[in-house]
């Protein structure tokens, strides 16, 4: 009887040992949640300095400081179309102290489906989407050429080899090829110089190296004395282009090419977070929320030309796995020919 008596004492001591642990594991925890972000915050950006990328995440890191009350140091990581930024990432804890930034349509896509990686579309959680851009279709401007219906005629005449600058990978090369494909024009009647980002393809279009480039709009109004603009690839046509859409521009050839999604900038965590800090996620995501909502943010960043969408994380990852299913559709268009 003694003996049962103290097996049971001894089994009430260890099973209130255990609570006792997991009650103050708990509260460790919660505290931890609590104190977040306690330490400096690293974003690692999927490109090089001075590209989109990197002035959006340049442009929100102050902001993002000062709320959260703690440094933002800012890491690029340039390299396989962001590929080596989303692996070093990914190698990151999932603690919310490291942040993507990046242009995620076409590029994340483009890593997927043409790089040599292990991750997917699920190991990243889009907190906002907060930039969109279009590309842009623009000769130099010696030239003599002032539209893109033009511009086609010339190179299938093949009166002349038009060097073009596309950013490898990017929406521009696949608009290229679409219209190519379109209009029955073989890529070998043009020569294509592949850039690693659109600064690269930009200032190669204002020292003359190329004729003709592809390339998303955002910035190229400092280099606009540089080009004559044919086409912009949007919808509508944008206030600070005076130029047709692509589809306006295309309709004297009588051919239309399929939409493609728009340059999509922004940032993301790991997927894992949501699940072990949800305090934190949360944090985060409404400290981008917030931000997108207060006006004097809002026109800094116009005044820069950076974008300030409130996209949230649902939306964004919609919009970025439909992207990702119209990229692979079309695909095949990059194939070195």
């Amino acid at each position: 009887m003694i003996f049962e008596q103290r097996l049971d004492w001894n089994f009430f001591v260890i099973k209130g040992l255990i609570c006792f642990f997991i009650i103050s594991f708990l509260v460790i925890s919660l505290k931890a949640e609590e104190s977040y972000p306690n330490k400096p915050i690293e974003m690692i950006v999927g490109f090089g300095k001075g590209g989109n990328s990197d002035t959006l995440a340049r442009s929100m890191a102050p902001y993002l400081s000062k709320l959260l009350n703690i440094p933002i140091h800012i890491q690029n990581i340039p390299g396989r179309g962001s590929a080596s930024a989303i692996e070093a990432f990914l190698e990151k804890k999932a603690d919310g102290y490291t942040l993507l930034c990046s242009s995620f349509s076409p590029y994340l896509a483009a890593a997927i489906l043409r790089q040599d990686t292990s991750f997917s579309m699920k190991d990243l959680d889009f907190l906002n989407i907060q930039s969109y851009g279009y590309d842009l279709v623009a000769v130099n401007e010696k030239s003599k050429i002032t539209s893109l219906s033009e511009l086609l005629k010339e190179i299938k005449s093949k009166k002349k080899k038009f060097k073009f600058a596309v950013v490898e990978n990017s929406n521009g090369y696949l608009l290229l090829g679409l219209i190519f494909e379109a209009m029955n024009i073989s890529l070998n009647n043009i020569e294509i110089h592949k850039y690693n980002s659109g600064g690269d393809a930009k200032q190669a279009m204002a020292q003359g190296v190329v004729d003709v480039m592809i390339v998303s709009s955002n910035r190229s109004e400092l280099i606009r004395e540089y080009i004559t603009p044919l086409a912009i690839h949007a919808k509508e046509r944008q206030a600070e282009w005076d130029i047709p859409t692509v589809d306006e521009a295309l309709i004297p050839l009588g051919i239309k090419v399929p939409d493609l999604p728009e340059y999509m900038r922004g940032f993301a965590v790991q997927k894992s977070l949501k699940h072990n800090y949800p305090l934190r996620y949360e944090k985060l995501s409404n400290a981008f929320m917030f931000l997108m909502a207060k006006k004097s943010v809002q026109r800094d960043l116009k005044k820069n030309k950076i974008g300030g969408a409130w996209t949230n994380p649902e939306n964004s990852t919609q919009i970025l796995n439909k992207a990702y299913r119209i990229f692979k559709k079309y695909n095949y268009l990059l194939d070195d020919k």
